[in-house]
């Protein structure tokens, strides 16, 4: 008798897929396959550095709480989830921190975009789109300096509200000196809502030296490096122009595939 769980077919009735197919199991029974994810590491010049990122392929028949608690179990800071084929507005994905999901994040939307184009879509285009909760996100495949470097466009950023100075200082544990009341302390969103701070000192005359050196004109073009502390360097491209409808913003980065499994 079949075991619980498993379905007695003849040989001829399945074949190994990818997706909601089966597998040959034991003689003469089948299971499901597992779902198949991926770990990148996104923004990154090797493995091992840059913004981790799980995506988890095959993830339509999953409820949001499973969701939830396959992104808190893989504790990074964003699991992606393709919930589908590829539709008129992309690839349908889901976003989820170990705590909540999120209609919209930089690196897993790079991240995604790689796994994509490498495992589900056919051939290899040099676009491919994701169907996030802020819309349509597409990303773009280039070559840089000898590699594959890949550029999402971002929503024109909206510029929300202005915190007091001295409220943000306490906050971050900050001397009121230390933020630059030249500048706003505001709300800044291009799909997920972003505390922009303005430091003085070091920090103030390097952004100086920035609004120079880039804002000359109607466009910005910037090479962001972070995360030299945590043991995981990055490296962010950035690029910006002001048009009639709004200022469009670009980030782009490598994509390293770290590793492979399947969730069980």
């Amino acid at each position: 008798m079949p075991q619980s769980g498993e379905t007695r077919r003849r040989s001829t009735d399945c074949r190994a897929t990818v997706g909601h197919g089966c597998v040959f199991y034991r003689r003469g029974t089948i299971r499901p396959v597992s779902r198949q994810f991926h770990i990148v590491d996104v923004f990154a010049q090797e493995r091992y550095a840059g913004n981790q990122l799980a995506v988890v392929t095959d993830a339509g028949d999953l409820g949001g709480e499973r969701m939830q608690a396959i992104a808190a179990e893989i504790d990074y800071s964003e699991t992606t989830f393709v919930t589908g084929p590829e539709t008129d507005e992309g690839w349908p994905v889901r976003i989820f921190t170990p705590a909540e999901e999120v209609p919209f994040a930089g690196h897993p939307t790079l991240g995604t975009a790689s796994v994509v184009r490498r495992h589900l879509a056919d051939g290899d285009p040099g676009t491919v789109s994701l169907d996030l909760q802020v819309g349509e996100i597409p990303v773009e495949v280039r070559e840089r300096s000898g590699g594959e470097t890949l550029w999402m466009s971002q929503q024109f950023p909206s510029f929300g509200e202005t915190i007091p100075h001295g409220d943000l200082a306490t906050v971050l544990g900050l001397a009121p000196d230390q933020v630059d009341d030249d500048w706003p302390v505001q709300v800044v969103s291009t799909g997920l809502p972003t505390i922009v701070v303005p430091l003085t000192g070091r920090a103030a005359a390097d952004l100086v030296v920035s609004r120079h050196a880039y804002l000359d004109g109607p466009t910005v073009n910037a090479r962001v490096e972070q995360g030299y502390e945590m043991g995981r360097p990055s490296l962010l491209h950035l690029a910006a122009r002001q048009t009639e409808d709004g200022i469009d913003v670009a980030v782009g980065g490598r994509v390293i595939p770290v590793a492979r499994g399947e969730l069980l």
